[in-house]
């Protein structure tokens, strides 16, 4: 069904169609229509007053014949739009139809009589429509009928149930003047046919494309990973929000697959016709009829022999993920068995050639991975994700309640009985199955790089947040006092470390003397083969990283305070730019955090300290040892977390558990992105000047206006354009401002202490004891740099000395924790911003 559509077919053909039978039923009751006779529907239950008015295919011929009788109605032009589009996805679904018939089968053609008739109705309303009405003619809002916008916000209207013959003869024709109601009057529910097959598939069929449209555009992101033009984190984000904007999709026909016996039936029935109806000859069809049915009837439980003949399209109907997924089900019943990971199907073999794979090797391949990766993914998800505690992919989510195992069972080998598996397979744990196979089929021989970026980066990670709790643990507790955010630091550290050394889930197996598959690979199956939990999983652990990391920063400042420092000696020429490489790439992240308004000049260092820590200069200037001046919390400076829509993400996903989030949340979720996007392309800001360059320039006005947009690589761009900055690691820079203040404090004590006679004016060193080590900073800029802009030149360069010693010793610490040249990918970009 080739329509080339960005939008999602099955809710706006859904929409079409209500709105084109909701304004033929609201307009023609105007005009003195009255409803065809039929039941009275029964009494609505307690405490709800609205009863709903069913239209049938054939009330849309009879309201338009009436209508065409008032000469002053006119046709708002987002029916005619509506009424195009529906006969449109009707037409091309029939033509779609007619290629999966079997000529000889005359009760094909026999099915086709209710989707042929509904396609000669609309047109035949449609032609009445252009014959006999006028255009839509612009007239004050009161005299139209519901926009566009907004015809769909209340479709539950009161309506009082009469039984009434169809047109009232002496029916008053209003008043030329006046035209249809503003508002519709009627509850209307359009339902062509509850009980026809053929309609229910044709559903289907719009549902499906709008998923194998979500398939195309995140098969396109895993293209852009292995090409490197995206990175591992956004990709894996935007393959999540995938599943998830399915499942919200899916509630939407929920009450076509609950009518019809679930997506299973109406898949697998649609399987069917494309696999038989496709055969080149009578004698084929029948080869393939028999392949899929068992005692004359066709089995939901798809013989293999089936699935292998019509591969291709097994994998686009998504039958054959439901079949991996039962078949791992099915593997946990027998004791002792729990799961199918035995090397049944042969061992995964990754391979880049794939269009030359026949259809039994890539059955026996996508079997051997999806199927090993499934029941490890279960193992997390039930016995392990409680050690861990953080909130789990879409996939690990979905396949959780499959098995309803406990650890005791596990242990002591229960041979639990299970519900069917037809009724516990969700259509969200098949997508994201059949999601999970796609990127395998991308990723090729790549397959196991997300696995080793996972490891490389919650190692870095897990060293760096295992470093600051020990120093808070250790010599820091006197000076820091406790760790600020203890229990959310350790969750981090122990997501971070889950992966490091032995296998948690062969380790798991061992434990529970089940079987362990022998293998020479250092990283369990489940990470080398399943690149969105890697991805997954890094985002999870660096985006909570990055959140905690400027929280303890902004507890105890020293960062902050000791990049006011270094910013003051460059700019007096005290010690060379460039000398302290890490806290060059920290004021560069945090330009706009250091100072209050512009930067400083000399003589005024101290002031701005003062007004950034929410202080008055009154206090100093008065009493140089009173260091309790009155203090202004809404005007403290802090540090601002800049990467908003992976905190958008976490906190929808991690924090709270999105439930429900739809395509319009998506857009909410990149509301605060960093691009900007021209002609196409996605541009950040440079991170040096922001958007200086592009001067009036401010990009394309709405990117979703793109012919071929995809919302998933706009989400992937975003997190991505957000990477850098949530790898930087201010834990181990704590660590570091801590051990220079201190070193400050002890070297430089008597140098500042010497200025000025003895009746001069000293700083009140034990206010720079323990957590008030940013005191130093303060003193340093009181006693060196002197409001008229004069500076102790002697006792600077003596203050200088002392720093360029420790910046050489522990300037660098950041970049070797991270693996990240950070002066390289620092460096300004304003010359690939477009200019005005």
């Amino acid at each position: 069904m080739a329509i080339d559509s960005n939008a999602a077919l099955y809710p706006e053909y859904k929409k079409d169609t209500r709105l084109v039978a909701q304004w033929l039923d609201a307009t023609s009751k105007a005009y003195g229509f009255i409803a065809s006779r039929r039941k009275q529907p029964p009494p609505p239950p307690a405490g709800v007053k609205k009863q709903q008015h069913t239209i049938r295919i054939a009330d849309f011929e009879r309201m338009a014949d009436f209508l065409s009788l008032k000469e002053s109605v006119s046709v708002p032009s987002y029916v005619r739009s509506s009424l195009s589009r529906a006969i449109r996805y009707r037409t091309t679904y029939g033509n779609y139809l007619q290629l999966q018939r079997r000529a000889d089968a005359p009760e094909d053609k026999a099915k086709d009589k209710n989707h042929l008739y509904f396609i000669d109705v609309l047109r035949n309303v449609r032609s009445i429509l252009n014959r006999t009405f006028k255009p839509d003619a612009p007239a004050a809002p009161s005299t139209q009928t519901a926009q566009a916008g907004a015809r769909f916000a209340n479709l539950s209207v009161h309506y009082s149930a009469t039984v009434e013959d169809d047109v009232e003869d002496d029916a008053p024709a209003p008043q030329r003047a006046s035209g249809p109601p503003a508002s519709l009057e009627h509850d209307v529910v359009f339902e062509p046919w509850e009980e026809d097959e053929e309609e229910a598939l044709f559903q289907w069929r719009l549902f499906n494309m709008d998923v194998q449209r979500i398939r195309q555009q995140i098969r396109q992101l895993w293209e852009a990973y292995r090409a490197n033009r995206l990175n591992l984190s956004g990709v894996a984000t935007a393959h999540n929000m995938a599943i998830h904007l399915v499942r919200k999709m899916e509630e939407d026909i929920h009450p076509v697959f609950k009518r019809w016996g679930g997506y299973l039936e109406l898949s697998t029935t649609h399987f069917v016709r494309r696999y038989v109806g496709t055969g080149v000859d009578a004698e084929q069809r029948e080869a393939r009829l028999a392949r899929v049915q068992a005692d004359g009837q066709v089995s939901l439980a798809l013989t293999v022999d089936a699935i292998i003949d019509g591969f291709d399209i097994a994998e686009e109907e998504m039958v054959f993920a439901w079949q991996v997924l039962a078949s791992e089900i099915w593997a946990w019943r027998p004791c002792g068995a729990f799961g199918s990971y035995n090397g049944k199907w042969g061992p995964f073999i990754p391979r880049d050639d794939r269009h030359n794979m026949t259809s039994m090797q890539k059955y026996m391949q996508d079997k051997a991975m999806a199927c090993g990766v499934v029941h490890d993914v279960q193992i997390l998800a039930i016995f392990l994700n409680r050690i861990v505690g953080m909130q789990l992919d879409e996939l690990s989510t979905a396949v959780e309640d499959l098995v309803p195992w406990r650890v005791e069972d596990v242990r002591k080998k229960h041979n639990k009985l299970f519900p069917s598996c037809r009724d516990k397979i969700t259509f969200r744990a098949v997508f994201a199955t059949q999601l999970l196979l796609d990127s395998a089929h991308v990723l090729g021989t790549s397959i196991d790089r997300p696995c080793k970026e996972l490891l490389d980066k919650v190692a870095r990670i897990y060293k760096s947040v295992k470093s600051l709790r020990e120093f808070y643990e250790g010599r820091g507790a006197p000076a820091l006092g406790p760790l600020p955010g203890p229990s959310y630091v350790e969750i981090i550290e122990t997501a971070a470390k889950f992966w490091q050394g032995e296998d948690p889930i062969a380790e798991f197996r061992r434990g529970n003397l089940l079987e362990v598959p022998t293998s020479t690979e250092t990283a369990c199956a489940l990470l080398r083969h399943d690149a969105p939990l890697c991805g997954w999983w890094m985002q999870t652990v660096q985006a909570g990283y990055n959140h905690r990391s400027i929280t303890i920063a902004n507890s105890i400042s020293l960062p902050l305070a000791c990049a006011r420092l270094y910013y003051a000696f460059v700019q007096e020429g005290l010690v060379p730019k460039g000398s302290w490489p890490d806290m060059d790439a920290f004021s560069t992240l945090h330009r706009g955090d250091l100072w209050v308004g512009t930067a400083p000049k000399s003589g005024q260092y101290l002031y701005n300290l003062m007004l950034a820590g929410g202080n008055s200069i009154v206090g100093l200037a008065s009493d140089a040892r009173n260091r309790s001046p009155a203090i202004r919390p809404e005007r403290v400076r802090y540090l601002t977390g800049g990467a908003k829509v992976s905190m958008k993400v976490f906190d929808a996903f991690v924090d709270r558990g999105a439930e429900g989030l739809g395509a319009e949340d998506l857009e909410r979720l990149m509301t605060d992105t960093k691009l900007r996007w021209y002609d196409g392309k996605a541009v950040g800001p440079c991170f040096h000047h922001g958007w200086d360059k592009a001067g009036n320039h401010k990009g394309d006005g709405n990117a979703t206006c793109a012919e071929m947009d995809n919302p998933f690589l706009r989400l992937a761009q975003a997190i991505d354009a957000e990477t850098l900055e949530q790898s930087f690691d201010y834990m181990s820079l704590n660590r570091v401002c801590w051990m220079v203040l201190r070193e400050l404090m002890k070297k430089g004590r008597p140098i500042l202490d010497a200025i000025g006679g003895p009746d001069s004016a000293k700083p009140a060193w034990e206010t720079a004891e323990g957590s008030g080590a940013r005191m130093v900073v303060t003193y340093i800029f009181m006693m060196l740099f002197l409001p008229d802009g004069t500076v102790n030149r002697k006792e600077a360069s003596a203050i200088a000395g002392i720093l360029l010693d420790l910046m050489r010793a522990l300037g660098r610490v950041v970049h070797t924790s991270t693996g990240i040249d950070w002066t390289q990918a620092l460096e300004c970009t304003c010359d690939e911003i477009p200019s005005s």
